[in-house]
């Protein structure tokens, strides 16, 4: 079986990042590798800093930069991934896919809307409210106690 997706829609504000701290929290607490995939639609975002030198080199031309310190790697690419090119070349037991309306995650896929406060897993419905997140967590993850309750 292939890792868990779990894709978050909604609107701007509607709880998809909130949502994604505390699955990727509960994920790590279990011992997952979780990815997250974040769709950035409005302009040229990186997490690249400018004048440093990984910076130069990609704003000069390099197909890719990495950036690789004591705790911790960042990628930047010249090109748009959509979610299934990251997924097929990242191992990791979960990924996170926040903000891409189009993406479907396959049949073991996990959609929640937070638009319609609902999480559709496989051919049921669970609702997204404070008082069932636990209930919504233990259908993602198969049991036992969740982080925060």
């Amino acid at each position: 079986m292939g890792p868990l997706i779990v894709v978050l829609r909604g609107r701007s504000g509607s709880g998809k990042t909130w949502i994604a701290e505390r699955l990727a929290a509960e994920a790590r607490r279990r011992g997952l590798r979780c990815v997250y995939i974040k769709n950035i639609p409005h302009g040229d975002e990186t997490l690249d800093t400018e004048g440093k030198d990984t910076w130069r080199v990609f704003s000069g031309g390099a197909y890719a930069s990495f950036g690789v310190s004591r705790d911790v790697t960042f990628a930047s690419f010249a090109e748009r991934m959509d979610p299934d090119m990251i997924i097929s070349h990242v191992k990791a037991d979960m990924f996170i896919v926040e903000g891409f309306r189009s993406f479907v995650p396959g049949e073991a896929g996990i959609v929640i809307d937070m638009d319609a406060r609902v999480a559709r897993i496989g051919a049921g419905e669970v609702q997204v409210t404070g008082e069932k997140l636990g209930e919504l967590f233990r259908e993602i993850f198969g049991g036992g106690m969740v982080a925060g309750e």
